[in-house]
């Protein structure tokens, strides 16, 4: 965890990061002000940003949910010009919108810093916080997959190639899969690809692992506490806790 908190010390604090934080991670930083972009609509944090000449750094979580207005009358490429030598995060957990955003930045010429934090297979800090408590523990297991799963395409075949990657006792290549799945390179390429870019998974040299090591529980608890999971979280309204 201490390169990881080292990472954060790279912002100078003076102008917008774009950065990238999987499921389960902090961000070691105190803010100010606070946004959610799934709650929280575009206006009304551009408007913030026009009545506030905040010094302190305020977080935009859950930003990729700003680029649904992208095609639009340009909001985010106004809020992106509003915050110009601003200390402010933009915050996702999606390689692919990190991506998108970066490029938004450059196209606007504001200058800004990107973080990519890359996960190393371990459990991530959330997790580990609650351990002990095994119902908590596997609700955000299928908060983090689900919501994972809804960012990239073809969520069957991606199932699939999770199984596959969970059940091998040894390290799996792209050839690999492959000939487990009985389908051709270029669609197993392409699968783990989209999943690289949902962060359910992480690729070691040319070898593919789910993302961490508590995700592999998904596919190898007892069907029967994964249904009795399933079905509580159908009653319930998860609050997300990442």
């Amino acid at each position: 965890m201490n390169e990881y908190f080292k990472e954060f010390e790279k912002w100078n604090r003076k102008e917008p990061l774009v950065v990238k934080i999987d499921y389960g991670y902090p961000i070691p930083l105190r803010f100010a002000h606070t946004f959610n972009a799934l709650f929280d609509p575009i206006s009304e944090i551009r408007s913030f940003y026009e009545n506030n000449k905040n010094s302190s750094p305020s977080v935009i979580f859950n930003s990729h949910y700003l680029l649904s207005l992208r095609r639009k009358e340009s909001p985010l490429q106004n809020l992106i010009n509003r915050v110009k030598d601003t200390p402010v995060v933009f915050e996702t957990r999606f390689l692919k919108f990190f991506k998108i955003l970066c490029l938004l930045f450059e196209n606007e010429k504001v200058k800004f810093t990107k973080l990519n934090i890359f996960s190393d297979g371990s459990l991530p800090p959330l997790y580990s916080s609650f351990h002990l408590n095994r119902e908590l523990f596997m609700k955000n297991l299928f908060c983090e997959w689900e919501s994972g799963l809804k960012t990239a395409r073809g969520s069957s075949a991606l199932i699939e190639v999770a199984k596959i990657i969970a059940e091998s006792k040894t390290p799996l290549t792209p050839s690999l899969i492959s000939q487990k799945m009985g389908i051709s390179l270029g669609a197993v390429a392409s699968y783990l690809r989209w999943m690289e870019e949902a962060s359910l998974i992480r690729k070691e040299n040319r070898y593919y692992f789910l993302r961490h090591a508590g995700l592999y529980s998904l596919f190898k608890e007892p069907i029967t506490e994964k249904i009795q999971i399933v079905q509580k979280l159908k009653r319930e309204d998860l609050m997300e806790i990442d």
